[in-house]
Parts: C-alpha cells; structure tokens; sequence
C-alpha cells in the first residue's frame, strides 16, 4: 500500500501507510494529496467525491462518515494553504501522481476498489 510522505520537496510513496483499512488514514492521506493538488491548480472535485464516497463505505456510522469527511476537508484546506505559502512539493510530481492514482482511475469504484488500492 503506498502514502504520501512530504520529504525533500516530493511526493514520496511510502510503505509506512499501512493499514490502509482505517478510515481516518485514508481521511488523512487523500486530505494532504487534495491539498496538495489543489495548490498546484488541479481539479479535485471527482477525486473529492469518490473519496466521500469510499470514507462513507469505510465509516462505522453516518456520524462517523460525516467525521471522516470534516477531517479530510481540514486536512486538505491545512495542505493547501501551507503548499500556497511556503511550496514544499513540485508540482509537476504531484500532478503525475495525483493524476496516476488508482481512485482517479475511470474504473475505480468504491464496491472493487478498497482503501488499500485507492493511493
């Protein structure tokens, strides 16, 4: 399973994301890629919403889900706004890897696709 490391200016994968299974990983990581993404000008309205969709089949309750969707929403503001003040990523990396990830993928859906498979 790859994450996001931030290290050197790069977006890194990494097997430390295990665990892939616990929504508020999965909450945390697709947040910091959003961010991430959106500060260099990409589009994450699809990624956002399948990502909704995929924290909602993860949760354990509606309360939970809405949880799951506050913090990704925070993360991903938090991640933007430091990558607009002080650019710790290039851009063109990120974008090769926002664009190459599997949940960003036409065949992707929640029901074949895991935590696990979407970054």
């Amino acid at each position: 399973v790859m994450g996001l490391v931030l290290a050197g200016g790069m977006l890194l994968a990494s097997p430390a994301f295990g665990g892939a299974e616990d929504p508020a990983k999965v909450s945390d990581v697709a947040g910091t890629f959003a961010g991430v993404a959106e500060s260099c000008g990409l589009d994450t309205q699809a990624f956002t919403g399948r990502v909704e969709e995929l924290l909602k089949h993860l949760a354990g309750s509606s309360k939970q889900a809405e949880e799951l969707i506050a913090s990704f929403n925070s993360k991903k503001k938090k991640t933007m706004t430091r990558e607009e003040t002080d650019r710790t990523i290039d851009c063109m990396d990120a974008k090769r890897r926002f664009e190459d990830l599997p949940i960003n993928q036409p065949t992707w859906t929640v029901e074949t696709g895991w935590a696990a498979e979407m970054l």
